[in-house]
């Protein structure tokens, strides 16, 4: 008789954490501040509503994407160093997790800025950096791993 044997996954959720800190949970706090920021500033230096408004829509964009390209690489990075093998599928692992509770954070947040566009930025945010740049960290990683393993 033949027996089929169930291979045993081995995860390590501490790669998974520490690259969400680094990366995703920093650029959540570091994307807030700037929003509160960006936002506090319209009354100040626009004097339409709607010119600040059209200047807060490009300046999310922009700068989220900034932060989260460079804490996106950052979590793949501190994600693919802790692991120290399977780097790009932790650093998926934490690309997804961060894009995930982005969503959720924004989607409670656009509602009180009344800010639509804000919902579109996470999905650009999705699609041209969290993951790319979080295998960039993980590429980054990876070669650190087997510089170390070959000294």
């Amino acid at each position: 008789m033949g027996q089929i044997g169930i291979n045993m996954i081995s995860i390590n959720f501490k790669s998974i954490f520490l690259g969400f800190l680094a990366g995703p949970f920093v650029a959540g706090i570091v994307s807030m501040a700037n929003n509160y920021l960006a936002v506090s500033l319209v009354p100040v230096i626009f004097t339409s509503l709607s010119a600040g408004i059209n200047w807060i829509n490009g300046y999310f964009l922009i700068s989220n994407f900034l932060i989260n390209a460079a804490f996106s690489l950052l979590g793949g990075y501190v994600a693919g160093r802790v692991a120290k093998q399977d780097e790009y599928l932790y650093a998926v692992a934490v690309a997804i997790l961060g894009v995930s509770a982005t969503i959720g954070l924004s989607m409670l947040t656009a509602q009180k800025f009344n800010l639509p566009f804000m919902q579109l930025s996470h999905v650009f945010k999705l699609l041209l950096t969290t993951i790319p740049y979080a295998m960039l960290g993980a590429y980054l990683s990876h070669a650190k791993n087997i510089k170390e393993d070959i000294n």
